[in-house]
């Protein structure tokens, strides 16, 4: 089965448009409506008397009659009328007053805000609208850094300092498995990795989300990796993701499970905040930045680690959508961190997981009195479907690699330590047909004949079991069972087949009738929980 591409495209109906109906008001009371003017009334013009002519007959004058002389009269003196004095108006005197001074403030201007002001304003406003977007309320502010890449390649190395020693062990088996040549160091490999392609990550431990970046230079890129990280937060507030991570830390194919959850998630939620709220010249601008990076260091690394980093980033965001578009929202998606992935097959093939198609619970027996004086178990794990197509594609083609390792049905192996640093692993898994064992088989022969320089040959104590060795180290591959495949490799030679002869008879499958494969095989029901890292690294 090949893998299934995360670039299909989601229609996702992102905004909704609101019409704002604004009403006119009417005032208090109607404004009257004046009443036409009467026209004033015009003055009734009087006539101008006509001029009377004169007669033609003259009127004689009459003669002037004497007036008699008047006796003259005493003039009278008048006697003056007192002018009444006026009453005094009375005047009202308040006493002394005193005012009281009051300062008036002079008008302050508003401060300029600094850059680091308006910066922080932006960070609150993606945070609040990536909250909206991933439909999770938040719980404030976030406390949040914009760092380096030089601070952040320092932050990487002395968080992988502190799983030193589980980090040696991983070593150790890659190297035996012929993923990293020996003698490299694993801790400095994964710090230039990390640091060449880590844009941002939220811390579970500390609550604090970091971006890489520059606080002068804020860009397109940077927006939508805090939006990324701070759905990481949100995810830790609602599903406490630290926890889920502490439940399952000896499962790393359920880890890898969770993580693809997790970031599946963020990278949806991602997307959708692209599409809601950048133009087209923005999402230009991301593409481009995207484009200017080589990831010299990831390029270089072996590609089971550039897979296991780059797995919860393809796969996941495939499974997410294939829940969000069950319903249309993000539903499913959070009952999928109350109900999790088990398995990084149910996140290649989301159908497993609606199906509730379970891993087989696989126990390992004791097998130190087996390999002798001074050897001890250094790890015992689950590696995976993701994990095995991983390992083949790094020899034969993606197709076949991810064909191969379509039908797991489940798997365990113990690696084991002995004196002088010999290594060993023994490695039983089961399918989920018989005819997705054969496929598996038949694709690890060529597989390992690049690891190992040599040819198969057939171990005649042991049926249907071969042998590939050199000079550093022997590989032994059988079919014990319709179902199962064993894999032991040793850097001792002889030792493999010690192994088999004592183990293959022996494997046991805890199973459970709650649900079953399409194999026929019973798995556990109980699966247990899943993790992430503690840094909850996201891009």
């Amino acid at each position: 089965m090949g893998d299934e591409s995360s670039g299909g495209g989601v229609r996702v109906l992102v905004l909704l448009f609101v019409g704002v109906l604004l009403l006119s008001a009417c005032a208090e009371e109607p404004t009257p409506t004046p009443a036409p003017p009467t026209s004033t009334p015009q003055p009734t013009l009087t006539p101008t008397p006509t001029a009377i002519p004169p007669t033609s007959a003259p009127v004689p004058s009459p003669t002037a009659t004497p007036e008699p002389t008047r006796t003259p009269e005493p003039t009278l003196t008048p006697t003056p009328t007192q002018t009444p004095t006026p009453t005094q108006t009375p005047v009202f005197d308040p006493g002394l007053v005193i005012l009281p001074t009051v300062a008036i403030p002079s008008r302050t201007a508003t401060p300029t805000p600094t850059a680091d002001e308006l910066l922080s304003r932006k960070l609150d406003a993606i945070g609040f609208r990536a909250a909206l977007v991933r439909d999770l309320s938040g719980s404030g502010p976030v406390e949040r850094e914009i760092i380096s890449t030089d601070k952040l390649e320092q932050m990487l190395f002395d968080d992988l300092e502190e799983d030193r020693e589980d980090i040696l062990v991983t070593q150790k088996l890659y190297e035996l498995l012929g993923i990293t040549d020996a003698g490299t160091d694993l801790i400095e490999l994964l710090t230039s990795v990390y640091g060449d392609v880590v844009l941002g990550f939220f811390d579970t431990e500390d609550q604090k989300l970091y971006v890489v970046g520059d606080t002068a230079d804020f860009d397109e890129q940077d927006e939508l990796t805090f939006a990324h990280e701070y759905v990481h937060g949100l995810q830790q507030i609602h599903f406490d993701i630290r926890s889920l991570r502490d439940a399952i830390e000896d499962n790393t194919d359920r880890s890898w499970a969770l993580t693809a959850l997790i970031e599946g998630d963020a990278t949806l939620a991602q997307l959708l905040y692209q599409l809601e709220h950048y133009d087209e010249a923005q999402q230009q601008a991301v593409q481009n930045a995207a484009q200017e990076s080589d990831f010299e260091a990831y390029r270089a690394a072996p590609v089971v680690i550039q897979r296991a980093i780059a797995f919860p980033y393809v796969e996941g965001p495939s499974f997410v959508i294939a829940l969000y578009l069950e319903r249309n929202n993000f539903e499913l998606v959070d009952e999928a961190f109350n109900r999790l992935p088990v398995s990084t097959e149910q996140i290649i093939h989301p159908e497993k997981y609606i199906a509730e198609e379970a891993p087989v619970d696989i126990t390992l027996p004791d097998i130190g009195g087996l390999l002798g004086e001074g050897w001890t178990e250094i790890r015992r794990n689950t590696f995976g479907e993701a994990f095995f197509n991983s390992y083949l594609m790094s020899g034969i083609e993606d197709q076949a690699a991810a064909a191969a390792a379509g039908g797991w049905g489940g798997d365990r192996f113990g690696l084991y330590e002995g004196p002088e640093s010999a290594t060993a692993m023994f490695a039983t898994t089961v399918w989920d047909t018989e005819m997705d064992a054969d496929e598996f088989f038949e694709a690890f022969r060529p597989f390992a004949q690049i690891v190992v320089k040599g040819e198969w040959v057939t171990v005649e104590e042991i049926a249907s079991t071969f042998l590939l060795a050199d000079d550093d180290r022997e590989i032994l591959l059988s079919r014990s069972g319709l179902l199962e495949v064993q894999f032991v490799i040793s850097s001792n030679p002889g030792l493999g087949l010690t192994l088999l002869e004592g183990l293959v008879p022996a494997s046991d499958f805890e199973t459970d009738s709650a649900t079953t494969t399409k194999s026929g095989v019973d798995p556990a029901a109980d699966l247990g929980g899943a993790t992430t890292t503690d840094a909850g690294t996201g891009s």
